[in-house]
């Protein structure tokens, strides 16, 4: 008996994956109502449009931004900055308050994404893991695992049954043991929070060549692995994930990526004013992307929904 699909919920629509050890699904969208799903049949494509709307980092950056995300309970704005911390800011982009690398159990990481799960506690991604930091609690530790090779452990009833790697994963013994100097490396990360389920969409690359691209799902709360989707057949090298109007959009370089109605990836946009997108997060009818040269926010809608 397989394990029940899990749902990333987006708006309207339903985005199902299954674990790759258990009998196989493709990603699927679909609306949550008859109605809606009428209604939507007959919009035209979303088009994507740049708003006048633009914040700039009102704070002193230290290191390169690496990505944004929203506390859920009070609607502020987080940013991530490499080697500095979570910078909260409020709609000027002004700095609110700062959690820093090195306080509050916050190790100093070459974290590439965050998302924020409100009272202080953030996933974020780096060296090939998935953390989760508890500023309150001043507890730092590895929440999921996204290095090639690694499985969550499930028996024929789906239920997870082996505790290795902080619970969440065990070594795959059909994939080649790492060595004491890991050939593999990892770039260009992405972490989106679709309701209760982390999606990240990480790289790896050995010796230059690019080895798997991947989208994966993992229970919020557990950190256990429920689906993936590869994503070798997409150009653009994500760097942020967020849900929005029902979608699943990504961004990187100057690119913007809808996931279609496949799961893998619809339409491709260039997003005038970026240079380098390394963050996006949901904004009303738009997204904000995080532009890392020119430290700012830029504000994008999709019209025609």
């Amino acid at each position: 008996m397989g394990r029940p699909p899990r749902t990333w919920h987006a708006g309207c629509f339903l985005l199902l994956m299954r674990h790759p050890t258990l009998p196989s699904r493709s990603l699927a969208l679909a609306c949550a109502a008859a109605a809606v799903l009428t209604a939507a049949a007959c919009r035209p494509e979303p088009v994507l449009l740049v708003d006048d709307g633009r914040i700039d980092l009102g704070f002193d950056v230290d290191g390169a931004p690496m990505g944004v995300t929203r506390d859920p309970l009070n609607g502020r704005l987080q940013v991530l900055v490499e080697n500095q911390g979570i910078v909260e800011i409020d709609d000027t982009g002004a700095a609110v308050r700062t959690l820093p690398v090195g306080v509050r159990g916050l190790l100093d990481l070459p974290y590439r994404d965050i998302a924020s799960l409100g009272d202080d506690r953030f996933l974020l991604i780096a060296d090939n893991e998935g953390y989760l930091w508890d500023a309150v609690t001043e507890q730092h530790r590895v929440h999921f695992c996204v290095e090639p090779g690694f499985v969550a452990c499930f028996d024929e009833n789906g239920e997870l049954i082996d505790d290795n790697h902080n619970g969440v994963c065990d070594w795959d013994e059909a994939q080649p043991q790492p060595g004491p100097e890991p050939l593999i490396v990892q770039r260009n990360d992405a972490l989106g929070l679709v309701g209760n389920e982390v999606v990240a969409a990480p790289r790896f690359y050995e010796e230059g060549s690019r080895v798997e691209a991947t989208l994966r799902s993992y229970d919020a709360s557990t950190g256990v692995a429920t689906g993936a989707v590869d994503l070798s057949a997409v150009t653009v090298e994500l760097a942020g994930l967020t849900p929005q109007g029902g979608i699943l959009v990504g961004v990187g370089g100057d690119s913007l990526v809808r996931f279609g109605s496949d799961g893998v990836v619809g339409d491709t946009f260039r997003l005038d004013g970026v240079s380098n997108a390394v963050g996006v997060i949901g904004d009303g009818d738009g997204v904000l992307v995080l532009d890392q040269p020119s430290l700012s926010l830029l504000r994008f809608t999709l019209d025609g929904r």
